[in-house]
Formats: structure tokens, sequence, C-alpha cells
């Protein structure tokens, strides 16, 4: 388990990058006509971790299993105040010695493609007292929902090599035209390539630099972002992005300094060495990009990062970024998006010991369009 702990000389140095004009890079011109605020879309009383959204407007979340008590895995959000577990109450209920492959264990990300599916990915690794637990045998899997019927209609499970122990599934993007899911794996740093025809999976770049850590000290609002230990926490790749043709693959480590991409060409290609796959990897030169937990590629070729140090939502385009929201109020660890209908969603997931930050909320806002 992470936190956020308080120190008094960290708030200085975020004081800078947050209100002195931080070097964002070339400004970028937007039309933002309409919902130029932060909608609230929901509030809970307990840390989501994920949000999706359909083209007919349905809304999901979930919550990973992080500490007790744990009741509910994924929801479908009915108004602004009613929940419903989805798809239903057998899947959200779990107890140690049940089926691990029949329930959800520890939800991390949700996510829905363009064909108009849901995707859970279920980590499998809970947390007990603070720490995770490891993966409980048949936990770590991913599964497909039919949102016309309700109901799961494939679930592909993980088992070592593809995991190890102490994997933690974090992220997952889909492209439904190759029929491909790729999948982070945080704990060791390892990216998960998946034929959803085959239900077979592969483990990749396990021993690349871009799937770990670049052992960036973060600070929220002065507090350092640390283990239970007190050392500075260590998160390797987390956050994915795909192009919206498929083409591309980006990523990079919650505690990393760099972003990366490679063409999917390359993880697709079987016969490729693990050389071979990580001379295909490119560094993409941004300017001063912080860290982020969070990434979506907008329709237009935008790729938007959640900031946590400066409660921010940015937008990256030509090797530069620039502010797409900054809401010191509201946006308390911004982490993951979901694009549907003109709209972004992102809930916050701020790791907030004190409880002063709380309710979480999810937000909406209308995606900027740029002029011309």
């Amino acid at each position: 388990m992470y936190t956020i702990r308080p120190t008094i000389p960290a708030v200085i140095f975020l004081s800078l990058i947050l209100f002195s004009g931080c070097n964002c890079g070339e400004t970028y011109d937007f039309d933002e006509t309409a919902d130029k605020e932060l909608a609230i879309v929901n509030v809970s009383d307990v840390q989501w971790t994920g949000v999706a959204v359909s083209g007919r407007g349905r809304i999901f979340a979930s919550y990973p299993n992080h500490s007790p008590p744990h009741t509910i895995s994924v929801v479908e959000l009915t108004d602004t105040t009613i929940v419903k577990v989805y798809p239903d109450e057998s899947w959200n209920r779990w107890s140690t010695g049940m089926n691990a492959e029949e329930h959800f264990i520890s939800v991390q990300s949700i996510f829905i493609d363009r064909a108009g599916f849901l995707w859970i990915l279920d980590s499998g690794n809970p947390q007990v007292n603070g720490k995770h637990s490891g993966v409980v045998q048949g936990g770590a899997k991913l599964l497909q929902v039919d949102l016309a019927k309700n109901n799961v209609i494939k679930t592909i499970k993980f088992n070592p090599p593809e995991v190890t122990a102490l994997s933690m599934l974090s992220d997952v993007r889909i492209d439904e035209k190759r029929e491909i899911a790729y999948i982070t794996d945080s704990y060791e740093g390892a990216l998960l390539v998946v034929d959803l025809r085959v239900n077979r999976t592969r483990r990749l770049l396990a021993a690349d630099a871009s799937t770990k850590s670049d052992n960036v000290n973060i600070v929220v609002d002065g507090n350092p972002f640390t283990s239970e230990t007190g050392q500075s926490s260590v998160v390797h790749i987390k956050s994915l992005s795909l192009t919206p043709d498929g083409g591309w693959l980006y990523w990079r480590a919650l505690t990393g300094q760099m972003l990366y991409r490679v063409n999917t060409d390359f993880l697709l290609n079987e016969s490729l060495s693990a050389s071979g796959l990580s001379a295909a990897v490119e560094k993409v030169e941004v300017k001063f990009l912080p860290a982020s937990d969070g990434m979506i590629m907008g329709p237009d070729g935008t790729l938007y990062v959640a900031s946590m140090e400066m409660h921010a939502i940015l937008g990256v385009r030509n090797n530069t970024f620039f502010r797409v929201k900054q809401n010191k109020s509201l946006l308390h660890w911004p982490s993951s998006f979901s694009i549907a209908n003109g709209f972004m969603y992102v809930v916050n997931s701020q790791p907030d010991p004190n409880g002063s930050m709380q309710p979480y909320k999810m937000f909406k806002f209308r995606i900027p369009v740029p002029k011309g």
C-alpha cells in the first residue's frame, strides 16, 4: 500500500511548479465554449481506480480490494447518488476459500472498447493489512462483458509465467479490430499481450528499461509518495494508451520520467527476439512531462495524462504538453480516464490517509477541440 506522507520543505518545491507559471511547453489554442468547469458525475466513500463509459452513456466504476470492508468491485452508476453492483451480486461476492475464477478479487481497471464490450481487469492481488498479499490462485484474469445482456461472455485467466506471485495488473487497452489486449504489470515491470481469439498471453519487455521505474520522487501538496516503510515508492509500467488505429502503444511508469511507445506490429511479431523488440521501443521526447497515473488517447491523436503533482489533466501534442484542466481544490490524484460522446470522464483515487479529501469524486468535461 502506498501513502502520501506530510513533509514541510516539499511544499515550497511544489508551489513553484503549480503557481510560478510552469514551463508547459508551447501554448495550444483551444475552443472551450462549453463545459469549462469540471462537472461532478458521482462521489464515493471508498477508493475507486477505474471508470468506463459506453456510447449509450452508461457509466461504470471499479474499486480495488485495498482495505476492509471490501464489499463491491464493479458498479454501474445509475444516477448521481445510486449505484448497482455489476454485472451481478455473485461476481462481486468473494472471500477466502471461494473459487477465485468465478468472483472478482481486486479489480484494478475497466475499459469499454469501440465494439461496446466492457472489459474488467482483475489483478487477483488484494491488500491485507496494508500490503499486497500476492496473486490468489485463479484470481488474475480479464473478463469480457456483453453490455446488452449484462453477463460475462469470456474469461481469460493468467497463470505463471504470464504473471508472477506478486504481479499487479494495472491497466488494459483493447484493439477490438485485431482482437488483442494490452495489459501492464506494475509490480515488476512487464507488458502482457493477449491474443483474444485463442486466449493466449505473452509476457514481453520484462527485462527492458522502458517498463521500469526511474525512481522519480513524487510529491503532492508537499507530501512525498512513499511505501508503508517510509521509503520512496517504486511503481513500474502502469498506464497505457493505444492510438485509435491500434498502430501505436504508449506507456510509462508511475514513478518514471520517460514516455515510451512502440509500433504494435513489433509486439505482435512472435518471431521477434526480446532484444529485437527492445530495439523497436521508442522514447517520446516531451519537454518536462510530470509524473502521471493515467493516460488516454483522444480521437484526434492528443495524448491526455493525469498529473497528480499539478492537480491537472494535461494534453501532449508535438512533443510538448499543455494544461487542459487544472484545479487544486478538486483534482486530487486524478487517475483513470474514459472518453465517450465528446466528453472525458476522470476519477480521483487519492491516497489520503487523513481522509481530508474525501469523498472520492468522478468528473466529466467536454473534450477541447483544437482550432483549425
